[in-house]
């Protein structure tokens, strides 16, 4: 299966709009590959656009991507917007929807795709670094590859989903029954953990009392004294 990528690029860009965000070219090149990544997971290796993609610095990339993107603009299906970077003094463009477009693109793809690339696109439009480490460690056909290598999408495979654990039903009685038992442990905790507590206090209070025996066997000041009392060594004769 082939489509017309202008229009797959229409479609991520008007959902990267619907979400709040504008894509530079870079996040519109790698939504493109994932586009493609999702296609061949579930079509045998086989990617919706056909391009050749290779690593380079950046991850995934296609001179086709940007060609594409500029088609798109030229065509009034996307909006590019320049804007100054503080990094230099070249054109830079954010891309998003004309408010009277629309796309309904997602009819040419599988339910797994559309709804993949969307969730990717609602977590990344306005996350570069997050989107280039995703595509950079998370996706199979950039497992083991080198700088310049082509990228095969033979790799791509589709995640591995694990079974729902179905709770059994039990009946109101035993469920009854399962909480009693459960008061009934609370409080026996709570008993043990009350008893417990009180026989360390009174540990403190024993070694406290027996700490102050040689004090107490003293007589008692007389009231309203103040100051140091002095406890001198009593010679005996």
């Amino acid at each position: 299966m082939r489509v017309d990528p202008v229009q797959l690029i229409q479609f991520i860009v008007c959902q990267a709009t619907e979400f709040g965000g504008s894509l530079t070219p870079i996040r519109v090149v790698k939504f493109l590959y994932l586009a493609d990544l999702y296609h061949a997971r579930e079509n045998k290796g086989e990617t919706l656009t056909g391009w050749p993609w290779k690593f380079v610095y950046f991850g995934p990339y296609c001179a086709e991507s940007f060609l594409a993107l500029k088609r798109a603009v030229d065509d009034g299906l996307i909006e590019a917007k320049p804007f100054e970077s503080k990094y230099d003094d070249k054109d830079r463009f954010l891309y998003s929807c004309p408010s009277e477009k629309g796309s309904d693109f997602e009819n040419q793809l599988s339910i797994y795709i559309w709804s993949s690339l969307k969730e990717a696109i609602k977590k990344w439009a306005d996350d570069t670094p997050g989107l280039l480490d995703h595509v950079y460690y998370d996706t199979e056909p950039m497992e083991d590859v080198k700088r310049g290598d082509l990228l095969d999408f033979s790799k791509a495979r589709l995640p591995i989903e694990l079974p729902k654990l179905e709770m059994k039903k039990i009946s109101k009685s035993k469920a009854e029954k399962a909480k009693q038992l459960i008061s009934a442990l609370r409080e026996q905790y709570r008993a043990s953990s009350y008893k417990l507590s009180e026989e360390k206090v009174q540990m403190v209070r024993d070694g406290a009392f027996r700490k102050s025996l040689p004090l107490v066997d003293d007589e008692d000041l007389e009231e309203g004294l103040s100051g140091i009392a002095e406890i001198g060594k009593v010679e005996s004769s």
